[in-house]
């Protein structure tokens, strides 16, 4: 559970620039689409790809790092993607992806299991 939460975390992470300026992350140019993303946190590791497009803007994370448990407390890992689309700016000039989903890519399937809206993002606060 652990790791799946540093793999999520790291997911979200481009939306939260402060986060990727934190020690545990660390990002690897693949090529002009894709960047390496791992999280290290109290001897946890994690990985995964973020995906951008011609607008270097990111549609898809991927990674190996998310296990299910089954009823029978069986833990496999199944690949994982966090799908972003339809951009939009904000009034103050910022693009944010509206659509989010997240996907597990079994064997025989996928299952969307979140499909959500994004009304606007406000950074800041005290």
């Amino acid at each position: 559970m652990d790791k799946a939460c540093l793999v999520t975390y790291l997911a979200e992470s481009i939306f939260m620039p402060s986060s990727l300026l934190q020690g545990f992350i660390r990002l690897e140019e693949i090529d002009d689409y894709r960047v390496k993303g791992s999280i290290s946190y109290k001897g946890i590791e994690a990985e995964g790809i973020f995906h951008f497009n011609d607008k270097f803007q990111m549609i898809k994370f991927t990674t190996q790092d998310r296990a299910e448990t089954g009823a029978d407390g069986k833990i496999e890992y199944f690949p994982w993607s966090a799908i972003c689309s339809d951009y939009q700016t904000n009034e103050d000039g910022y693009s944010h992806p509206t659509v989010f989903k997240a996907v597990w890519h079994y064997k025989d399937r996928d299952l969307v299991y979140f499909d959500g809206r994004l009304e606007g993002i406000e950074y800041g606060g005290n």
